[in-house]
Parts: structure tokens; sequence; C-alpha cells
């Protein structure tokens, strides 16, 4: 019986890309000292520049609540990489008194009019 012997540095890059992305796109430096015996090889990763970029701080606001539903806040994103079952929006639904937040997934933004008619629903029932 003939048995082969497998390298365990045959798949560097795939294997630094993924614990770069199980470890939320780390810089190479951080990567280095984490797996020391990892071959380090530079990723083109389209998340990276992302997720280690700023913006402004938002500015202190004067509106308040004093029950649910007194203010809710709403963002739509997208258009995201598409989910396998075809989402690629999502509509967020903050409530500024509990901060309880609803997601709803989204086909087409078309769908956001219907969702907050059925978040509209929801709150009054």
């Amino acid at each position: 019986m003939h048995t082969q012997e497998f390298s365990s540095h045959c798949c560097l890059a795939s294997e630094q890309q993924l614990w770069q992305q199980r470890l939320a796109h780390p810089s190479e430096l951080i990567l280095a000292k984490l797996f020391p015996n990892l071959k380090s090889k530079s990723i083109n990763c389209d998340f990276c520049p992302l997720s280690k970029s700023t913006r402004l701080p938002f500015s202190s606001s004067t509106s308040y609540s004093v029950k649910p539903f007194d203010l809710v806040h709403s963002d739509v994103w997208g258009p995201v990489i598409e989910s396998f079952d075809g989402y690629k929006y999502f509509v967020t639904c903050v409530d500024d008194f509990s901060r309880f937040t609803w997601l709803y997934l989204l086909k087409a933004k078309s769908e956001v009019a219907t969702v907050f008619q059925d978040f509209y629903n929801l709150v009054h029932t």
C-alpha cells in the first residue's frame, strides 16, 4: 500500500485568506503575529480597504423618545452581494426608545414601501 505525503503548506494563500476572513480582515502584520508559521502573501481583498476606512462622528441628536415607537430610525442598504436566495437589499428599523431593531431582507429596492407598511401594521397591532 502506497501512502502519500501531504504538505501542510500546500495551500498557503487560501489558508491565509481564510484566517483573514474569519478574523474580520486584520492587517498582514497582525496575521503574522498570530500565525508566525503561516507564509505571508499579499491578498487582493475588496473588503479590507472598506473595513479600515473611517468617517466623521455623527452630531449629537436633540430629539428623544419617551415611549416605544415615538421615534423610529430606518435605513435602506444595498445593493450588496446577492444571497443564495436572491436578496440584495435590506431595511433596518430601530425603535429609538428601546433600541429594538427589525431587519427586513429585500430582493428589490421597490419592496421598501411594502416593508414600511408591514412594519407600521406590526407596530399598531
